[in-house]
């Protein structure tokens, strides 16, 4: 996942979406991490969708937190991706950790800001509370 040629981390990328949680080692989500973070915004998106499908190891604050600023991002499927992955992933958030997946998404749940057009962020917000409330609670259980 770190080779230096874009389109060869995006392929990875979208190879690990396809395994799904079976590629959910740790060391895959830290790669995955840092790829949201990626210059090219193929991989980002890549990175993204493949996120959303890591299940319970990857229903993490610090995952949750890098999908959160990429609603930041420039690129309109970049922020759609990050939507869906978190959407997705809020569902497999284990009982303890749900308080502070809570605080993370109150902040985007509230009224937008003055002036601001999209509505992205305060949707994703409602759909993470959502999913985190309708969600069978976790503990330990491995469905």
């Amino acid at each position: 996942l770190s080779y230096s040629e874009w389109y060869i981390r995006e392929a990875a990328a979208i190879v690990l979406q396809a395994m799904g949680e079976r590629a959910g080692s740790d060391q895959v989500i830290s790669s995955l991490i840092q790829l949201l973070a990626d210059p090219d915004r193929n991989v980002r998106y890549a990175a993204a969708r493949a996120q959303g499908v890591m299940g319970k190891k990857g229903a993490n604050e610090k995952v949750l937190e890098s999908l959160i600023q990429l609603l930041n991002d420039s690129d309109w499927n970049v922020r759609d991706a990050a939507v869906e992955a978190l959407g997705k992933l809020v569902s497999h958030v284990r009982e303890e950790a749900k308080p502070a997946i809570i605080k993370l998404a109150l902040p985007l749940a509230r009224n937008k800001r003055r002036g601001e057009k999209n509505d992205d962020k305060r949707e994703t917000g409602y759909v993470m509370l959502r999913n985190l409330l309708a969600a069978k609670v976790s503990g330990g259980e491995d469905s």
